[in-house]
């Protein structure tokens, strides 16, 4: 396919360390890539931009800057950052695209709305966001757009999107003496994010009652776990009678085979021979 003009389209919204590929994995692919393929790969879209993806990406550009062959070198590439439904509609059918659910039902994902919200950094600097809290979500989102790398001419919106059930309450005591300080844990403890604002309770308690309410919603039926539906059954005991014939005891094999023979019977498979019950 690269022997015309082409382009990737790349959806990050739950890029996270827990997915996250080695550098030189993304190394070696780059230099896999065959001189033609990387002269006709003209541009990169990037859908729902997240903290992690947007580090990932200038880890990248800070590589591919130094190499003019590099498929990332500004040079050779056009960089589209797309925030928005809006925007992804603008250069593709979305009905297309095939994206997963959960990329499409995190839109709709938004029944709590908080303002006036610090995001808290001693490296970066304080951030004002907006705080999202959904039936299965929650989102973080910059008031202002970030710079994706020194000299990309224009500046990015970046939407951070966490599971709820992947969201833990962090000790922000730890992190600043602010009085409306509090924080949250992501990414199995990896990631820990400290904001301030003088919603705090609030914040907190709607992030408790939601993730309370989801994990309520999302455990297992026990009733529905041992439901076995009537057109299971045969599939299910034949999976038992086959995983048996290879057992190193003689007598589970013989009945293995003897089940194999009555579920033909009695389920009439289609088979091009006939299994006879063996007499023990």
């Amino acid at each position: 396919m690269w022997h015309k003009p082409f382009a990737v389209l790349v959806d990050a919204t739950c890029y996270s360390l827990n997915n996250e590929l080695p550098d030189e994995v993304y190394r070696k692919i780059d230099s896999l890539m065959p001189p033609e393929m990387i002269k006709n790969y003209t541009r990169l879209y990037v859908y729902n931009m997240n903290s992690a993806y947007r580090k990932f990406m200038r880890r990248a550009l800070r590589h591919a800057v130094k190499d003019e062959n590099n498929p990332w070198n500004p040079s050779q590439i056009e960089f589209i950052i797309l925030g928005s439904v809006g925007d992804l509609q603008q250069h593709f059918n979305l009905g297309s695209l095939h994206l997963p659910k959960e990329t499409m039902s995190f839109l709709s994902d938004s029944r709590y709305v908080f303002h006036n919200i610090t995001r808290l950094s001693m490296t970066k600097g304080n951030t004002d966001v907006i705080f999202r809290v959904g039936s299965q979500y929650i989102q973080i989102t910059p008031v202002k757009r970030q710079e994706l790398y020194p000299g990309f001419r224009n500046p990015v919106n970046v939407n951070d999107i966490f599971r709820l059930s992947d969201v833990e309450e962090a000790n922000a005591a730890y992190h600043t003496d602010e009085e409306n300080a509090f924080g949250i844990k992501t990414d199995g403890g990896k990631t820990s994010m400290y904001f301030s604002s003088p919603k705090k309770n609030d914040i907190l308690k709607t992030l408790k009652s939601s993730k309370a309410k989801y994990s309520n919603d999302n455990k297992p039926s026990k009733l529905s776990e041992r439901t076995i539906r009537p057109e299971d059954v045969p599939g299910t005991m034949l999976n038992i009678s086959l995983m048996n014939m290879a057992s190193v005891d003689p007598a589970l094999r013989l009945a293995a085979y003897n089940l194999l023979c009555a579920l033909c019977q009695a389920f009439k498979f289609n088979l091009d021979r006939q299994f006879v019950n063996a007499k023990g």
